[in-house]
């Protein structure tokens, strides 16, 4: 049993702030604050998601017709005299028409008014021309950085510091949400625009001038991704009108007169609008238009917030059709920007695509005519130099790696992977130098003997492979070995591990993956691992080696074999929150939460196990696991500076919470215990750290929930900017409640997974 101990009452939880909002939404990833991307000289149209395709438009309403006016001429010849037969017939008609023009004048009228009541409107939210500014900042715009030298000269707003820090200038309401904010922009030195749905400092969306592009991007947890980009050459003197439209989950920017982006991303569902300079620029003319929905907040409707491939709107140049394995190389040897090369039915040997160049609206596509028969029985695709290729609908039984290397916006999607092994193997490798925003989503991998992984992500001798993404896969089924080497997913090994990476592994299923005591292996720097399910599964996702990782809204559950774990980390700067662990059977390395102890603090080789620094874990849950929080135990060197605050431990075994050694910075606060059984809480701490009650928790859509009278409801000891959602995707508001779950009616958007969730058959 480890040894007790007690904290200082005046010990405040470190790497954790007032946010400054309590509606935004969480995840994370890559450089700092509203920087722009990294480029790489390629136009990137969409990266994240799919873009945003409106249906067809309701047809326009026609005019209601006038009624008929009838003038009659004073100074026009006396009708002649008609009969009484005359007279009678006359009344009739002159009836019909008064009472026909009647009819119709009072049709127009209610038609009018049913048009004009019926028709959404789109009133303007905000407008600012700066033409009544001595001072700035003034009325309701606010320098939430204090950066920059804003002025308002001859009826505009400039920002004149030459720096590329990213200062931002906001107004407008936290809880506008479906919007469109416009503004002209000149920008004559860095990147430069608008943004929306400003949150924090840390998040927001933007849609920026940058050298020889535009970029739609979001900033999230203080780092920033491209979502959407083109080629386009901005002149220093010329004012642009930018429009930045967010409604739900869809995003928008578009440049009067210039390229059109789009793209889906529901991590922020409200905020303020902004201008962002990170350069020197004028600003004129904002004006913000109330968008579809009213300004309500809404969330992505399922885990699958982007669309399949084949929704996608491209250019086709020509279409393929092959049959055999020699017309299949010959149509990959040849393939150009916007061909569709479209396998039937069969058996095929793969062979490989050399400096296959599509674009981002003429993608290259090789696909199955019927997803999953055609089956690539030999050979080896290596992709090399390409870019914006999509492979699409193969089932692979072959015994040969597919490689990606130096490339970019290549895309394994719908696919089934069942290879043949007969000795080490890793089916899927991405790296080369240069390689970077590539994507594998919605595949099947399943029935792994051998060691190696289902994916790899390399890179050059220094730099890992960037901006990649991982997500709505299944992964089951891999042989359980003592030996190392059989991740399901390895990212970065230790050699790179010092090179941001900023992949993202989001919504995959991992069930009975047993060859390896890590499931994923995370080797490389700013990283994100959210919302995937492990179930069944012996191992741990492992922080092995870098730095500045993300763990959150992931899932993990246990079904009685021995060392399922959950989280284990190494390293500085990882945030770990919103995770929910039940039923792992797993200790010691293999802990449902493992801040482990170091053998390695500063200089020194990169495969050691670096002294934890910085560590954030907030709003967890755990139930009946064997155990629970670990800090310490192995190399020597006891984490520091770290922050383990508002989470729910529950359980009938062991520590609750358990230390090795002493641990004199690790910082508790507002966190809740429930020991039943032979359980014990672990540490002697005040209440305010760990405070031991029920937290009342019912199942409820396949995890344990906190109900109505629950102490964990509104006791957070603090709010954080990163997990301003809950496990849930719901909103933390007010008072934050402790755990992974806040309290709430709205709807859930993310939820453990199923299989039907993921793979090549998932919407």
């Amino acid at each position: 049993m480890p040894p007790m101990r007690r904290c200082p009452d005046d010990l405040r939880l470190q790497s954790t702030r007032l946010r400054e909002n309590r509606s935004g939404a969480a995840d994370s990833v890559t450089r700092g604050p509203g920087g722009s991307p990294e480029g790489h000289g390629q136009p990137i149209a969409q990266d994240r998601g799919e873009p945003f395709v409106p249906g067809p438009q309701d047809p326009p309403r026609q005019a209601p017709s006038a009624p008929v006016i009838i003038l009659i001429d004073p100074s026009s010849p006396a009708p002649k005299k008609r009969t009484l037969l005359d007279r009678r017939r006359f009344g009739r008609r002159a009836f019909i028409l008064a009472f026909l023009a009647i009819t119709t004048a009072v049709s127009a009228a209610f038609l009018t008014f049913a048009l004009v009541s019926h028709t959404p409107s789109s009133p303007k939210l905000f407008s600012d021309a700066f033409d009544d500014y001595r001072d700035f900042p003034a009325g309701e715009w606010a320098i939430p950085l204090e950066g920059g030298t804003w002025r308002v000269k001859s009826g505009a707003l400039k920002q004149e510091s030459t720096d590329d820090d990213g200062h931002v200038a906001v107004n407008g309401e936290q809880g506008w949400s479906d919007y469109s904010v416009t503004a002209t922009v000149t920008a004559e030195s860095g990147a430069n625009g608008v943004i929306a749905r400003y949150a924090s400092s840390y998040d927001y969306y933007s849609l920026v001038l940058s050298i020889g592009k535009v970029v739609l991007q979001k900033t999230i947890y203080g780092r920033t991704f491209s979502l959407a980009e083109s080629p386009f050459t901005a002149s220093k003197t010329q004012a642009y009108k930018l429009t930045l439209s967010a409604v739900g989950a869809r995003l928008s920017g578009s440049i009067e007169g210039g390229p059109q982006l789009s793209a889906l991303d529901g991590a922020i569902s409200a905020g303020r609008i902004g201008l962002y300079s990170g350069g020197s620029a004028s600003f004129d003319d904002v004006d913000v238009v109330r968008a579809d929905g009213g300004g309500r907040v809404e969330q992505p409707t399922s885990p699958a917030a982007s669309a399949s491939p084949s929704s996608k709107a491209t250019k086709v140049r020509r279409t393929v059709e092959v049959s055999s394995s020699d017309q299949l190389a010959a149509a990959l040897a040849t393939v150009q920007a916007g061909d569709v090369v479209v396998l039937a039915d069969g058996a095929y040997t793969m062979t490989s695509m050399n400096r296959a160049r599509g674009t981002s609206t003429s993608p290259i596509r090789v696909m199955a005519k019927n997803r999953g028969k055609a089956v690539v029985t030999a050979g080896r695709l290596e992709i090399v130099d390409s870019a914006y290729v999509t492979i699409e609908g193969l089932t692979w039984t072959n015994s040969n790696s597919l490689r990606i290397l130096s490339s970019h916006h290549v895309r394994l999607t719908r696919n089934h992977f069942e290879l043949t092994e007969t000795g080490p193997l890793k089916w899927v490798v991405i790296g080369g130098s240069g390689s970077h925003h590539n994507r594998v989503d919605r595949n099947l991998f399943e029935n792994k003997h051998e060691l190696g992984n289902f994916i790899t992500i390399d890179g050059s001798p220094t730099q890992q492979s960037q901006d990649d993404q991982i997500d709505h896969n299944y992964f089951r089924n891999t042989t359980y070995t003592t030996e190392n080497g059989m991740e399901a997913i390895r990212i970065g090994w230790s050699g790179i591990s010092r090179s941001s990476g900023r992949t993202i592994v989001e919504y995959n299923l991992f069930e009975n993956c047993d060859g390896d005591a890590e499931i994923v292996s995370v080797k490389s720097s700013d990283n994100i691992v959210r919302y995937n399910t492990f179930r069944a599964s012996r191992g741990v996702l492992s922080q092995r080696h870098g730095d500045g990782g993300s763990f959150y809204g992931n899932f993990f559950f246990g079904d009685g074999k021995p060392g399922e774990g959950g989280i284990r980390v190494y390293g500085s700067d990882h945030k770990i929150f919103n995770n929910y662990f039940q039923g792992l059977t797993g200790s010691g390395f293999e802990a449902a939460l493992k801040l482990d102890g170091g053998d390695m603090d500063g200089d020194g080789p990169l495969d050691s196990k670096w002294r934890v620094h910085r560590a954030v874990v907030v709003n967890n849950t755990f139930v009946d696991n064997r155990s629970n929080i670990e800090v310490g135990a192995d190399g020597g060197l006891a984490p520091v500076d770290v922050a383990i605050a508002d989470n729910i431990v529950v359980g009938s075994k062991g520590d609750l919470f358990a230390e090795f050694g002493p641990n004199p910075s690790v910082k508790y606060r507002g966190n809740i215990a429930w020991p039943t059984g032979e359980a014990k809480v672990g540490l002697e701490l005040p209440e305010r750290e760990i405070r031991v009650a029920d937290p009342l928790l019912r199942e409820s859509g396949g995890i344990l929930r906190l109900t109505p009278g629950s102490p964990a409801v509104d006791a957070a000891s603090n709010s954080h900017d990163y997990a301003r959602l809950d496990i849930d995707g719901q909103r933390r508001i007010d008072v934050v409640d402790v755990g992974a779950d806040e309290l709430s009616d709205a709807g859930v958007v993310n939820r453990p997974l199923k299989a039907a969730e993921v793979g090549p058959d998932t919407p």
